[in-house]
């Protein structure tokens, strides 16, 4: 049975009123009436905004399943919305057809003719033709099918066969084409839509050749791993500095402070602490802090994948700028992902029992998630909520069953610290006493939340007590996954 789109511009009774009668089923809207005005007489559910008309669309859920004698499907009825006002309606019956009120003193759709119009979906199209996936069109990141018409006639032209192109961006229908029988092209386009599709498009031709540099890069990552490259290139101009160093490694030697995520190159950036610098009898280090606490308004160190490539150096209104071109360029791709969209480079965590064994464990209260998580890989996806997130990190990131340690941040600042220990503990008892002791004498005294499970807390971090006890099963939920 060959399906039918009957579109009507208006239904206008009592005063724009939209009313399909029989049996007394109607439904009582009007045109121009907003969210809430409809919201008060029928459920509503969202169901996704038209970039094409600048609208929002929504199901509503009628009181009856029926409008002209027929029955709607799922008894729901889809609503128009532009500036949060009401100006068309669209209905789907069993038997196949559908039909499409409006309001006339709004802007028509754009018709294509076949009862075919721009920005419908593939669903709707679907409902009058056949349609067969063809190919995605990478260009205008569009899905192309072929759309078969019942004769080979199409806007007054003979065609060379009754299957034509129909491509849809977003789910929308922005484009048709069509081969005339004297083999010359018909190609109809909305400019709002391609426009769009375009801009979709270029960014995935960019994305795409981005990730094949990625993946070279990662590559020579790889081989420099393989062949342990420990080749130390100094700083000059900080003694003792030397590129590609760790922040756990630095701060053994400089007093700095974290100041910010720079996303632009996936960068943690850093400044030292001329206020409060390090005492020590060494000569070229005392000569640094000395000379630059007097002519320097700022040292700011730039870690890569945690490792030093860039120093930003103002003093006397001059700015320095030097960097390391390999793990400079290495950041800048980075940054290049994470506008473009696509995998990062490989990282670079460090091992937790690795670094608790070499006095380098870099943890701190009030320390921000991103930081930390920078430095240490995350073991599992954590809970998120208002104020508080729950995170956890293996002590051995290289082993199986590894025990853990569970991180909470309120507001981004890191206020507490709980050490898990794994349920093959007897195997790792004497690595686990160890981290234990190790975060005892950085953090103090723990409490025990519970066998195996001691806890670290600082209590000068404001906490949302509220939200923090409801998240209490979430965590033991985080702790029972840490045990396993």
């Amino acid at each position: 049975m060959k399906k039918i789109c009957i579109l009507f511009c208006l239904c206008i009774i009592c005063g724009y009123s939209v009313v399909f009668a029989e049996q007394n089923i109607s439904v009582n809207l009007n045109w121009g009436e907003t969210y809430s005005e409809i919201k008060e007489k029928y459920p509503l559910i969202y169901n996704n905004h038209l970039d094409d008309e600048d609208s929002n669309t929504y199901w509503l859920k009628l009181n009856e399943p029926y409008l002209n004698g027929k029955k709607v499907v799922d008894g729901k009825i889809l609503i128009y919305l532009k500036e949060n006002k009401l100006y068309r309606i669209k209905v789907d019956f069993v038997d196949g057809t559908e039909l499409i009120v409006q309001d006339k003193t709004i802007k028509k759709m754009k018709e294509i003719g076949e009862n075919l119009y721009w920005g419908m979906s593939f669903a709707q199209v679907s409902k009058l033709y056949e349609l067969k996936y063809k190919e995605h069109d990478e260009s205008e990141n569009a899905s192309v099918y072929y759309l078969t018409l019942p004769e080979k006639n199409f806007k007054r032209s003979v065609l060379k066969s009754n299957k034509i192109l129909a491509y849809f961006w977003n789910n929308q229908l922005y484009k048709i084409m069509a081969e005339k029988e004297d083999g010359t092209e018909i190609i109809l386009q909305d400019d709002g839509l391609l426009k769009k599709a375009k801009i979709q498009g270029d960014l995935n031709i960019k994305r795409k050749a981005h990730e094949e540099v990625v993946k070279k890069i990662n590559k020579e990552i790889e081989k420099e791993i393989e062949t342990s490259l420990n080749k130390i290139n100094y700083v000059k101009l900080i003694p003792g500095l030397y590129w590609g160093e760790s922040i756990n490694d630095i701060v053994l030697d400089y007093a700095v402070k974290y100041v910010e995520y720079y996303r632009d190159e996936n960068a943690l950036v850093y400044e030292m602490d001329f206020q409060n610098p390090y005492t020590k009898k060494d000569r070229d280090y005392n000569d640094f802090i000395n000379t630059y606490q007097q002519i320097t308004e700022k040292i700011r160190l730039y870690l890569w994948n945690n490792q030093l490539y860039k120093i930003e150096m103002k003093y006397n209104d001059v700015e320095q700028v030097v960097s390391d071109k390999t793990l400079l360029n290495r950041a800048i791709v980075d940054g290049q992902t994470l506008k473009l969209g696509g995998t990062l480079l490989k990282p670079n965590h460090r091992n937790i029992l690795t670094d608790v064994k070499n006095d380098k464990l870099y943890m701190y209260w009030g320390q921000s998630s991103e930081e930390l998580f920078k430095i240490y890989e995350l073991s599992r996806g954590g809970i998120i909520w208002d104020t508080i997130s729950i995170n956890s990190i293996d002590l051995d990131n290289g082993k199986e069953n590894s025990s853990s340690i569970i991180v909470m941040f309120s507001n981004n600042h890191l206020y507490k610290i709980l050490l898990c220990a794994n349920k093959n503990l007897k195997e790792q008892q004497k690595d686990f006493v160890y981290v234990k002791n190790y975060l005892e004498k950085k953090f103090g005294k723990p409490s025990v939340y519970k066998k195996d499970i001691w806890l670290w807390q600082d209590v000068t971090i404001p906490v949302d007590k509220s939200e923090e006890d409801s998240l209490q099963a979430l965590l033991n939920e985080e702790i029972v996954r840490s045990l396993q």
